[in-house]
């Protein structure tokens, strides 16, 4: 339903809400990144036939003080292959013949907190090859931003307000205190004076957490997406948000020294038989994670990510930092009609831009006069897609005429 400046999802989440987060099978073979991004090409660190263990670097940084990106698996480094993945578009990845990969489990207990320096926070993200879920940004570099931005509150993205995603509810109903230690190791680093962790949880799992965490962390926000508000403060007020998954990987780091190897993802659906949230090795072929949920790739549309944001993907492809839902689909998108001028797209689009417009501009190629409508201010939400009655691919339309014509994750860009 759309709203003034976003939409009212239907809530999808189901039985996978309710479900703990559980460790999937050692998978056979694995596909891992060198470099993400606009990173300068790695080189592997070690030779073709090498036993690389897990936790070791599987790339050579360019330069110091860049981030590690660690092994997932203990496995033989058989190939290096190109790679065109429909998130992260064009990468060179390193393929290994899995030999040994026991999959960590989540229930370490609470330790004392040392007095880490905030120096020594940061350092622990970047040697942990910590991705921020939230927006796919290495989450050192994050830290190192916020703090020299003065940031004075740090909110805890849980809310997963799309409407299938359940990652990271299923982590903080199930770990609450190492999420929360997380992210206050997170906020010592920069400076911020108060933390919170946004939610959009039912009564009975609020109430809970509560009790557990006190009743001034949690911040359910409004139901509306996308989400523009994290924390309860005054819209002038600076705040820094990074993903709860994030959070638990520092906690990790930290107390455990474990590296970012691993990350959940909810494998839901009306083709997924076992809706679960899965504790998945980065690199994962994605066709692991159906079998897992008895599921057939064969009899359904695969979705890397979810409704409003994720892309049709093959179940070769892996699962990689950033990735926190998967959807199989009985039905198949129906073909794109013509638009007739409702204007939905433009009352449910959080920036005020006027996506029918660009995109009738856009298919026109009247170039020209793209300026005017500034595309480039979309972020990707996808609001605009799914209220179209006529199943405009219009979040697409809008990126190429920003000219984004790039095949990647677009990750919301406003934190607040």
């Amino acid at each position: 339903m759309p709203l003034h400046g976003g939409i009212a999802p239907a809530f999808q989440k189901g039985q996978a809400l309710f479900r703990p987060v559980v460790p999937l099978a050692v998978p056979r073979q694995v596909w891992l990144p060198l470099a993400y991004g606009t990173d300068a090409a790695r080189s592997p660190a070690c030779e073709i036939g090498d036993t690389v263990m897990r936790g070791r670097p599987i790339s050579v940084p360019e330069q110091t003080g860049e981030p590690v990106l660690p092994c997932s698996v203990t496995g033989v480094l058989t190939d290096i292959r190109p790679l065109t993945h429909p998130l992260y578009g064009v990468l060179s990845c390193a393929v290994l013949d899995v030999t040994d990969a026991p999959v960590p489990a989540w229930d370490a207990p609470t330790q004392p907190d040392p007095p880490f320096t905030a120096a020594q926070i940061i350092e622990a993200a970047r040697l942990a090859g910590i991705i921020d879920e939230h927006d796919g940004i290495p989450l050192f570099e994050k830290l190192k931003e916020a703090a020299d931005s003065g940031c004075t509150v740090l909110a805890a993205d849980a809310a997963a307000p799309e409407p299938f995603d359940c990652a990271a509810p299923a982590l903080l109903t199930q770990h609450p205190e190492p999420c929360l230690t997380g992210l206050q190791a997170a906020a010592r680093a920069v400076g911020a004076a108060e933390t919170y962790i946004s939610v959009y949880l039912p009564g009975r799992l609020r109430r809970q957490l509560k009790r557990r965490l006190g009743p001034k962390v949690l911040y359910q926000i409004p139901p509306v997406y996308p989400v523009r508000r994290f924390a309860p403060v005054r819209d002038d007020t600076a705040v820094c948000v990074v993903g709860l998954q994030a959070c638990l990987a520092l906690y990790r780091a930290l107390y455990l020294c474990e590296p970012a190897c691993t990350g959940v993802v909810t494998v839901t659906g009306d083709a997924v038989e076992r809706p679960q949230n899965l504790l998945v090795p980065y690199g994962t072929p994605a066709g692991d994670l159906l079998a897992a949920c008895g599921a057939d790739a064969g009899k359904g549309l695969l979705i890397f990510g979810d409704a409003f944001t994720g892309v049709p993907g093959t179940p070769d492809l892996p699962v990689l930092p950033g990735m926190t839902c998967l959807l199989l689909m009985k039905e198949q998108p129906a073909a794109a009609g013509v638009c007739i001028g409702c204007g939905r797209c433009a009352h449910a689009c959080h920036t005020g831009l006027l996506p029918y417009e660009i995109a009738r501009r856009y298919e026109n190629m009247q170039y020209a006069r793209l300026p005017a409508l500034q595309p480039d201010r979309c972020d990707g939400c996808g609001a605009c897609a799914a209220v179209c009655p006529a199943r405009r691919p219009l979040t697409a339309m809008v990126l190429q005429a920003a000219g984004s014509g790039d095949v990647v994750l677009e990750w919301r860009q406003s934190d607040d």
